[in-house]
């Protein structure tokens, strides 16, 4: 469902990530997701027809430790702090 053009800040944003060369394209869609103290979501592989080889996740409210795992096991545990751009591809993509 396409419900219009990014807001500017958020445009300004994805035009940053292709122009450094993260992506070939500007990003032109977002998931926008709200998560309440200790609350998480399940692992799981996002569609790569929908988002393509790589997955942008940008911090916005409090800091928060990711924790990333392969085969179910815990693999890395990575601070995000508010304003945090991290990039997932490869193995960390498809993993």
């Amino acid at each position: 469902m396409n419900l219009g053009k990014l807001p500017k800040w958020l445009n300004d944003v994805t035009s940053k990530i292709k122009e450094d060369g993260l992506c070939e394209i500007v990003p032109d869609q977002v998931i926008i997701n709200e998560y309440k103290p200790g609350q998480g979501i399940s692992p799981h592989i996002d569609c790569e027809s929908c988002f393509g080889p790589r997955n942008f996740s940008l911090s916005q409210g409090s800091q928060v430790m990711m924790d990333s795992t392969q085969d179910g096991n815990p693999k890395k545990e990575i601070l995000l702090t508010p304003r945090s751009l991290v990039m997932m591809y490869g193995e960390a993509r498809y993993n």
